[in-house]
């Protein structure tokens, strides 16, 4: 995490590790100014892809 250059992902990173250690994800969302949805998704994503799951896709419309 501390060798992470993009600050978006190391943001999620550490929602994840906070999650990990047992604070609630709204606790956690508050603490990094973000919707609690949004750290439930990055926990699933990370749950299920790993670091790959946390880094930000293009979408197209």
């Amino acid at each position: 995490m501390r060798d992470c250059n993009d600050s978006k992902l190391r943001t999620r990173m550490l929602a994840v590790l906070q999650t990990w250690d047992g604070k609630p994800s709204l606790e956690v969302s508050k603490d990094i100014h973000m919707a609690a949805t949004n750290v439930r998704k990055w926990v699933h994503r990370y749950n299920e892809y790993g670091i790959a799951g946390l880094i930000d896709t293009r979408r197209s419309n």
